[in-house]
């Protein structure tokens, strides 16, 4: 039993364990399940206001007839805890879709466009510190409500874009947008 206890306090027992993935799990492990829930809920401290709950047309007219697939940190939390992700780059493509769906609607230099820019960097870091392998993941089946990463492009600090991103910044004192608006055009 001694040893027991000593297997126990050794540090390779306090990291994170890869799990095998299972149909059971969605193909996301508990581990990852915990680890991108606590991301959701750090995106959502900071950026909830914005990106906390789905859109509506009555906070954004026309919203709807602009955006074919809405997503937000919400519904990405019921996906996640439902088993709907399949791997990590699957998690990561809503990220993005979320983001892309804000620049689209938002223009060019407002603070809701900004201010998606700054979650995508965010998210993004954390996700290779959490899981610095997921870059490096098998392609999986990815369901047809979530686009993959190469077959869906938005602007970004990550892509080669005319943007200029380096007015980005992840300062805690960094406030987002309190309201979603669409600038007159």
């Amino acid at each position: 039993k001694k040893k027991d206890i000593k297997d126990a306090s050794e540090p390779s027992s306090i990291t994170l364990k890869k799990e095998v993935k299972s149909e059971e799990t969605g193909g996301v492990s508990r581990s990852e399940i915990a680890a991108l829930n606590l991301l959701i809920t750090s995106l959502n401290t900071v950026f909830g206001d914005i990106f906390g709950y789905p859109v509506t047309d009555e906070e954004a007219p026309g919203y709807s007839n602009i955006i074919k697939q809405p997503m937000d940190l919400s519904t990405m939390k019921k996906k996640l805890n439902n088993k709907k992700y399949e791997s990590i780059k699957e998690f990561e493509a809503d990220i993005e879709l979320m983001v892309g769906n804000a620049m689209k609607y938002n223009e060019d230099g407002s603070e809701v466009f900004k201010t998606a820019q700054k979650l995508l960097v965010k998210a993004k870091t954390e996700l290779l510190r959490a899981f610095p392998g997921y870059l490096h993941e098998s392609p999986k089946k990815i369901s047809s409500s979530t686009p993959s990463s190469s077959s869906f492009e938005i602007p970004s600090p990550f892509t080669s874009s005319k943007r200029d991103s380096s007015h980005i910044s992840l300062s805690q004192d960094d406030e987002p947008a309190k309201k979603r608006t669409k600038l007159s055009e």
